[in-house]
């Protein structure tokens, strides 16, 4: 029983509860607006997103202004809208996490504001997590080590309880060094967990 050896299961939220629509998203914007080399733009401007130092609509205006074009309000909004509903949930993740028992469920996540809300709205967040640890609320993202230890202080747990999945590995390898259990995701290991 994870519960027997574990006091808190910890889940990332794109790739893990849901498909990673963003990156699936960018890949057709990049297409659709020719975009050349979207993903290395992106990540320029993904970091001041992700810890609240600019709005969603920010992120995009800041990405077109890169290709030396503007985008209308009414466009950018249906951007974010695409984004949002592009993260279809892994019915599996969502199954286990509501069926665990005697275990803190905890949700991290390098996301913003405006994205989280929608998803929080349409997954019911709040009522299916105990602890939900946001990049844009902590100013902190995946893998600074210091949002882990900030996971940590508010699910009141040592490492050694906590079991973490994230589908980075880059993620997985800054908890593992505090000592934290982790695992890449896998449908495989949602399987197993499901099964004990």
């Amino acid at each position: 029983m994870i519960s027997k050896q574990y006091k808190a299961l910890v889940f990332d939220f794109a790739g893990v509860i849901t498909e990673d629509g963003l990156q699936k998203k960018l890949k057709e914007f990049e297409k659709r607006y020719n975009l050349p080399n979207l993903n290395v733009v992106h990540k320029k401007h993904w970091y001041d997103l992700s810890l609240g130092k600019i709005s969603a609509y920010d992120y995009w205006i800041r990405i077109f202004k890169e290709y030396g074009r503007s985008m209308p309000f009414g466009r950018i909004k249906r951007l974010n809208e695409e984004v949002i509903a592009a993260h279809v949930p892994r019915k599996e993740v969502f199954y286990l996490i509501k069926n665990l028992k005697n275990i803190k469920k905890c949700l991290i996540t390098n996301t913003c504001k405006e994205w989280f809300e929608a998803w929080n709205r349409k997954f019911k967040l709040n009522n299916i997590f105990d602890i939900i640890v946001k990049s844009y609320e902590e100013r902190l993202r995946k893998p600074d080590p210091r949002i882990y230890k900030r996971m940590l202080e508010y699910l009141h747990l040592q490492p050694s309880k906590v079991l973490y999945i994230d589908d980075r590995i880059e993620n997985v390898q800054t908890a593992r060094k505090l000592g934290i259990h982790t695992h890449l995701y896998s449908s495989t290991l949602i399987q197993r967990l499901s099964l004990d």
